[in-house]
């Protein structure tokens, strides 16, 4: 599924957000989706790593525990940069996440625990 799609939708159904709203997100996703240069950003799905590391998940826009994890027990971390819609899944604890994620910078929506997006908070931008 597009991520446009799932960022209206969430923005529709669960949001509830005003009409204004949803037009002036679908704007910035277009002018987004073909890239962003002054940013880097070139992909609408993207977390981004050293080269060299384990992908994080099938689906590349949510880090999984099983991706963290390998991450950790090699003493790495990552540089998550997403456009679109960013997940963490919900078994990733605080302590995991802190260890392996260096920053979060998301166009969209960063979908977490409360208590992950608590413990990342000086690095999501």
């Amino acid at each position: 599924m597009d991520v446009s799609v799932v960022i209206m939708d969430y923005l529709q159904d669960i949001k509830h957000s005003s009409k204004n709203t949803q037009v002036g997100y679908r704007q910035h996703l277009t002018v987004f989706a073909s890239g962003h240069p002054c940013k880097g950003w070139r992909s609408s799905k993207s977390i981004t790593a050293s080269p060299g590391l384990p992908d994080l998940a099938e689906n590349k826009s949510q880090a999984t525990q099983e991706g963290l994890l390998s991450l950790d027990a090699a003493g790495q971390t990552v540089q998550i940069q997403v456009l679109g819609l960013a997940s963490i899944a919900e078994d990733v604890s605080p302590e995991l996440a802190l260890a392996t994620i260096d920053a979060i910078e998301v166009l969209g929506a960063l979908r977490a625990s409360a208590a992950v997006k608590a413990a990342l908070a000086g690095r999501i931008r």
